[in-house]
């Protein structure tokens, strides 16, 4: 008898992996990626001290996104419509929109402009 449960609850567990998809590899291919890259003055040189807020549109969600390594921000997003917000303290910010589609990169080249109206010597 216990033979029988073993076998069903076998059976039973197997039709749960076939029927249902692997969450965190089918929801990774629905997503894009955005590539923000912070640079300053003419020589692009990467921004220490930049930050990048995401927000989303629509239902899409608002993030401040991480630096991945210096003047390097990388998020996945889900499809849709976002502002991309690039500020660095010493420069002008920057804002543009950009439209995420699944399986795609979207690289944002922030070149920073000197903020001169505001910087105190």
């Amino acid at each position: 008898m216990a033979r029988k449960s073993s076998l069903a609850i076998a059976l039973a567990v197997l039709v749960f992996f076939v029927t249902c998809p692997i969450s965190g590899a089918d929801q990774a291919s629905h997503e894009g990626k955005l590539v923000v890259l912070a640079l300053l003055g003419d020589n692009n040189t990467p921004s220490k001290d930049a930050f990048v807020y995401v927000r989303g549109n629509l239902g899409q969600p608002s993030v401040a996104v991480s630096p991945s390594r210096v003047g390097r921000f990388e998020i996945n997003l889900r499809p849709g419509l976002y502002d991309v917000f690039v500020s660095e303290g010493s420069s002008l910010p920057m804002c543009r929109r950009f439209e995420i589609r699944a399986d795609q990169t979207r690289v944002y080249s922030a070149k920073l402009e000197a903020d001169d109206d505001h910087l105190e010597n």
